[in-house]
């Protein structure tokens, strides 16, 4: 773990609010686990950390998130992709088998309880994701609320009840789409999801 002392860590995840945030809290109980002392720790949305990560030794991303951050790799910062959000006890095993970050990519094993569920998907319909099933997938995410449904695509993320900015997302055929569901029914919501999904897109 020597080698994170004084570097500069981010964090980046969907919305820059929730998700990223945990991630920065479990990330800073880890490093003071080990007693690292890195330069910088911060969170921020993935909108924003496609361009800022290459001024960062280490970014750690949820694993659907990684593609974003190729010229990152390429300006030589370290990404990390998580499984899922993790508690600080789960990341212990990830952050061990890290010393040597630019060579071990073994994913963080999973202990314990989830804090969010994730999942890709391709879209398939001829139209995408145009006005009638936009509004049917809406209804769907509104019923489970306060937990959060996020659709991202290309790095730009929306709640998935909020029909306007949904269609904003201009999702056509081919398109893969990140759904990440953040609350206490995740299960049960992300099944929905999915099922609706497979149905009807």
């Amino acid at each position: 773990m020597a080698n994170l002392d004084n570097k500069k860590l981010l964090a980046c995840c969907a919305n820059g609010a929730g998700s990223s945030l945990m991630m920065e809290k479990d990330i800073d109980k880890v490093m003071k686990k080990f007693n690292v002392k890195p330069a910088e720790l911060r969170h921020c949305p993935v909108s924003e950390g496609k361009s800022a990560a290459r001024n960062y030794d280490v970014l750690f991303c949820a694993r659907t998130f990684e593609k974003n951050f190729e010229n990152a790799k390429k300006a030589g910062t370290v990404v990390i992709p998580l499984r899922n959000v993790m508690s600080a006890p789960r990341n212990r095993a990830g952050f061990e088998g890290r010393r040597s970050a630019v060579r071990d990519r073994t994913e963080i094993e999973k202990e314990g309880n989830t804090v969010m569920i994730q999942f890709s998907y391709t879209i398939r319909d001829e139209l995408g994701i145009h006005a009638r099933p936009a509004g049917q997938l809406a209804k769907v995410a509104k019923s489970f609320e306060p937990t959060v449904i996020s659709i991202t695509k290309e790095g730009k993320t929306v709640k998935a009840s909020q029909l306007m900015k949904l269609m904003g997302l201009a999702i056509k055929k081919g398109h893969e789409i990140t759904i990440t569901v953040e609350g206490e029914r995740e299960e049960e919501a992300a099944a929905a999801m999915k099922k609706f999904l497979e149905e009807n897109l």
